[in-house]
């Protein structure tokens, strides 16, 4: 296990950590498979405005689901195919980054949007990445899990193009301006 800890002006800032494991065989688990999803092709891509996501333009996402952002449905949870406008490879930083890349699953439930900012982000990666090269895009699927009392809790999975599973995370978000419930918008 490795940590750190970056400093500011004195202060710590970002904290992380990593645990590897070794490679080889060993007791292992089937993936949980990707959800069905149409192929990245058959989903029109979804412009996000700069105003509520700047970092966005980065990204070309495909919705996979008919679940949007601020949509108003019955589930919170989004399912969309990621990649870099610059289609660069994914590795793990990249994977990161895209782990975090969707909004909050409540935003397929709310209609309006709210921040919720990230607290704790916490990523697992699969052996995949070592197995064989990755795509330039990715099946992501973000739900959010509990939220309530000013939080939330949003797991992550991202799969390759042929169905590998590369990563799993979850996350710890704040709530904020008067978000009370994982549904609705009150």
């Amino acid at each position: 296990m490795c940590t750190l800890t970056a400093r500011q002006g004195g202060a710590p800032v970002p904290a992380g950590s990593a645990v590897f494991g070794w490679g080889g065989a060993g007791p292992a688990l089937a993936d949980p498979p990707a959800p069905p999803a149409p192929a990245p092709e058959a989903c029109p891509p979804l412009t996000v405005p700069c105003d509520l996501a700047a970092f966005a333009a980065h990204l070309e996402i495909r919705p996979a689901s008919g679940a949007r952002p601020l949509g108003g449905g019955p589930l919170a949870e989004l399912l969309a195919w990621l990649r870099f406008t610059d289609r660069r490879p994914l590795d793990a930083g990249t994977l990161v980054v895209l782990a975090d890349a969707l909004p909050p699953g409540l935003f397929a439930v709310w209609t309006v949007p709210r921040p919720v900012p990230t607290a704790e982000l916490t990523v697992h990666f699969t052996d995949a990445l070592d197995a064989a090269p990755v795509e330039d895009r990715v099946l992501v699927r973000i739900r959010t899990e509990y939220a309530g009392g000013g939080w939330t809790v949003e797991d992550s999975a991202l799969w390759s193009t042929t169905g590998r599973l590369l990563a799993l995370a979850r996350q710890a978000r704040v709530l904020r301006n008067g978000s009370r419930a994982a549904h609705g918008d009150g």
